[in-house]
């Protein structure tokens, strides 16, 4: 059966998104999913109580200089890269070029054997435009 899809027109604006960031968080969440076998929350957004729940772990932890919940279930050595690529705010969240700084993710064996992470940019990306509904 084939359904009729509405289309919306999108509009770039130069406002302060960087999809790499978004990616930084998937990658954390498709980990965490590998690693535990579910969710760490229902929906990233400030009506899910379990994400909510976790933000405030998170602010608590920052202070406290500790793994919060659930992240603190992850094996040990991936815990702090993981936290840090899992922060609510997209403007402290750790970038692609911060994580492969990781001791942890240096440890990962690259397709050559070699157990270093892969070089990265000299020069960082520009920001990605954001994209809105016109």
């Amino acid at each position: 059966m084939l359904t009729r899809c509405r289309r919306r027109r999108w509009t770039l604006s130069p406002a302060e998104y960087d999809a790499r960031l978004v990616d930084v968080w998937a990658c954390a969440i498709v980990f965490y999913c590998m690693q535990l076998q579910e969710l760490p929350w229902g929906l990233a957004r400030k009506t899910d109580r379990t994400f909510m729940t976790y933000v405030g772990a998170y602010l608590d932890a920052e202070h406290s200089h500790t793994i919060p919940a659930p992240i603190n279930q992850l094996p040990k050595e991936t815990r702090h890269v993981i936290k840090h690529m899992l922060d609510p705010d997209p403007a402290t969240r750790w970038s692609v070029e911060e994580c492969l700084k990781d001791k942890w993710v240096q440890t990962i064996a690259q397709p050559d054997g070699t157990n270093a992470a892969p070089s990265i940019r000299e020069k960082p990306l520009a920001k990605s435009p954001a994209v809105t509904p016109a």
